[in-house]
């Protein structure tokens, strides 16, 4: 996993959010000198994250990006058995590219950050590093 963080120039400048269920990864990231934190989870956190990434007008996604591009064809809804609608709960399988999206957006999310604080943040860290 280190190598492949490091594939991505600057990325020891920047914070990641990482899954929260995998404290042994975290961990080890951080001795690696990374700025890893783990993910909040709460109930209906992966459809709120959803219903805040389906928000935006346009989600573009890199060509060789070939699987999130197939989770973003796959996504869809459990579909209740009884009156065949859409029910709030996510089909399973097709969500772990989305699922470290919505890690990334997680403070704006549940609103405790703006991508304006995101930004300044980002022009600190930039400023520092000069």
């Amino acid at each position: 996993l280190v190598e492949l963080f490091e594939q991505v120039s600057e990325s020891r400048l920047y914070q990641h959010v990482a899954d929260s269920a995998r404290p042994e990864t975290i961990s080890h990231m951080c001795r690696e000198g990374f700025d890893v934190v783990g993910c909040t989870k709460w109930e209906g956190c992966a459809e709120d994250g959803v219903t805040y990434l389906r928000g935006f007008n346009h989600i573009y996604i890199k060509p060789e990006c070939t699987r999130v591009y197939e989770e973003a064809r796959m996504w869809s809804y459990v579909v209740d058995k009884l009156n065949e609608q859409p029910t709030r709960k996510l089909r399973k399988g097709f969500d772990h590219g989305f699922d470290s999206i919505r890690y990334s957006h997680e403070r704006m999310i549940t609103n405790t950050q703006t991508m304006w604080d995101t930004l300044a943040r980002q022009r600190e860290q930039d400023a520092a590093n000069v």
